[in-house]
């Protein structure tokens, strides 16, 4: 059996300026999936 994990990340306001770095770590942790829900605009 293969176990996942989901982050469910609320995040509501401006990114702050490491954002980017958070998320660049993100893609380092393969057996975790993140949901970041957020009312910002930027992609």
């Amino acid at each position: 059996m293969n176990n996942k994990i989901i982050l469910i990340l609320p995040y509501f306001g401006t990114f702050s300026y490491y954002f980017q770095l958070f998320l660049d770590s993100c893609k380092y942790n393969q057996d975790i999936d993140f949901l970041i829900v957020t009312n910002n605009p930027e992609k």
